[in-house]
């Protein structure tokens, strides 16, 4: 288990410096999302349908873009990650796309998903989760979050 905890420890780290970077480099066009830019691919959209009062648990956000862009399609979002650092730039991010004020958008630290996801989140429950095209590449740090939640989704 330390290996685990150690692994963890450098992903988490490796992450953090990541965050700083995505956040002012052009790719992910942090100013041309919160004027409004859409991010969530056509592919995406058209298999999930229509997200009015969806409830989304969306794994490894990263820093939030694409959870605050399925609220902007009216789902009810949770977004987790790993990086500290990733959870407060989404918090950040919402306020600054006036999303924080909303109860559509809630961001969870990294303990969420180190100890599982409490999805009982004020009384609610997720009806999908979701997660980004990369996702998959990590999932020696996601596989815990989508084992709990395949326990836990209601349909």
């Amino acid at each position: 288990m330390k290996d685990a905890t150690n692994y963890q420890s450098l992903n988490r780290k490796s992450w953090n410096l990541r965050t700083a970077a995505h956040w002012t480099g052009d790719f992910y066009d942090v100013k041309g999302f919160i004027d409004g830019k859409e991010v969530l691919k056509s592919i995406e959209l058209d298999l999930l349908g229509d997200l009015s009062g969806k409830k989304i648990l969306h794994l490894q956000c990263h820093f939030g873009q694409d959870s605050i862009a399925l609220a902007r399609h009216g789902a009810q979002v949770t977004g987790i990650d790993l990086s500290d650092d990733a959870i407060a730039k989404a918090i950040e991010l919402a306020d600054a796309c006036g999303q924080s004020a909303k109860p559509s958008i809630l961001f969870l630290p990294p303990t969420a998903q180190l100890v599982g996801f409490p999805i009982s989140t004020n009384g609610q429950t997720s009806s999908d989760t979701f997660s980004s095209l990369v996702v998959n590449s990590f999932l020696p740090i996601s596989i815990l979050p989508f084992g709990c939640s395949t326990m836990i989704l209601k349909s």
